[in-house]
């Protein structure tokens, strides 16, 4: 018995420090291996969760009911050689979106707009405008800047159109709307969307005309 201890007591110092150190990494790297497989774990078991609600984000189609906003025609920071006579038209109508790939999308459009002309007694006026474009999404999380084109059509209506400052034998315009906004994903397959957009238009006798548009919308994805 006294030579055992002996024995081992004739180990140097130095090696049982060793011993002990490597003793004490391999159970580090085991506890650090074993908190790595559960944060692992913990991250499937969230993917696995969020995986419906963000499809359901990013359904491949797009139904705006309602979109409603306002029209600005006689701007005084947008040029023209003779004013549009309208100050403003408010604006109510729907649009339709398919999804290229969840970034890029296809865009439809159609409005129906109501206003007035400036001149005093002056009788109300109709717009009804439609286009096809397309959008872009900055980010894909639950706030979605993003920015787009349209080829534009404008078409104003009703008996206040011969009363109004310009020479429109005919009276519709094509053009094209640029525009931006911000998109707020609030459920699994709801959103509110706020855009501003500026419209270049051509027509027949009036050959460059300018618009400024402001809506606030409510989609539902499927």
């Amino acid at each position: 018995m006294q030579q055992g201890r002996l024995d081992r007591g004739a180990i140097p110092f130095g090696e049982q420090f060793h011993e002990i150190w490597r003793l004490a990494v391999r159970l580090r790297k085991e506890e650090l291996m074993r908190r790595l497989y559960f944060f692992l774990f913990i991250g499937l078991i969230s993917l696995a969760w969020l995986a419906p609600l963000r499809a359901g984000a990013f359904g491949n189609n797009s139904l705006t009911i309602p979109k409603v906003g306002v029209t600005f025609f006689d701007v005084p920071f947008l040029p023209h050689s003779r004013p549009w006579g309208i100050a403003r038209q408010w604006t109510f109508g729907t649009s339709f979106m398919q999804a290229i790939n969840y970034r890029w999308w296809w865009l439809a459009e159609t409005n129906m707009g109501f206003g007035k002309l400036t001149a005093e007694n002056a009788p109300y006026i109709g717009s009804f405008s439609g286009g096809a474009g397309i959008r872009y999404n900055i980010f894909q999380e639950d706030f979605r800047p993003h920015f787009g084109v349209v080829l534009h059509y404008l078409h104003l209506l009703g008996n206040g159109v011969k009363d109004m400052p310009l020479n429109l034998g005919w009276p519709i315009f094509v053009g094209l709307k640029p525009y931006f906004g911000l998109e707020w994903l609030f459920y699994s397959e709801m959103a509110l969307s706020i855009d501003a957009s500026y419209a270049m238009y051509v027509n027949i006798n009036e050959p460059f005309r300018q618009v400024l548009h402001a809506g606030l919308s409510f989609a539902i994805y499927f």
